[in-house]
């Protein structure tokens, strides 16, 4: 072996000035950082990429759990409104009934006077009503409830 092996950044013409000695041999690490040092523009974009890809993955599943969070919020909304429906149709029910029962009780044998015809013939039709406006949501009540129970909102049942 010559002197001049191994060497690097010799100068002919100033002879051994300025010569160092080549590094024998570099630790894994030190081997990965080199790589990354003398490709960091690459490792930069590639990094970039697919923080951008992320980033577009993450925004639209939080897009699709939007819709299924207002899904379920407007189906929790119809629970609620037919619920209270049911309760104010049934109290409506309740009250007409007792008047009804009161109009028959003060008549007490005797015949109806055309107001208390007229009126009750007005509860009697108040009644129906009330019984289709209960029934109606009664049935809105138990399809929002079997939506809510079965985890059903997708994107195509809203």
């Amino acid at each position: 072996m010559t002197q001049d092996e191994g060497l690097i950044g010799i100068d002919p013409a100033h002879g051994d000035a300025g010569a160092t000695k080549a590094p024998t041999s570099m630790s894994p690490f030190d081997r990965l950082m080199k790589i990354i040092m003398d490709w960091k523009e690459i490792v930069g974009l590639v990094v970039a990429i697919a923080a951008g890809i992320a980033w577009v993955g993450k925004y639209f599943a939080t897009e699709a759990e939007q819709k299924r969070l207002e899904c379920y919020a407007k189906q929790s909304s119809i629970l609620a409104d037919a619920n209270a429906k049911s309760k104010y149709s049934t109290d409506d029910i309740i009250f007409n009934t007792t008047r009804l029962e009161n109009i028959d009780a003060a008549a007490k044998g005797r015949e109806l006077s055309d107001f208390e015809k007229i009126d009750r013939k007005r509860i009697e039709l108040a009644l129906k009503d009330l019984d289709k406006t209960h029934s109606e949501s009664v049935v809105l009540a138990n399809a929002a409830t079997e939506k809510l129970k079965l985890s059903s909102c997708s994107l195509d049942t809203q």
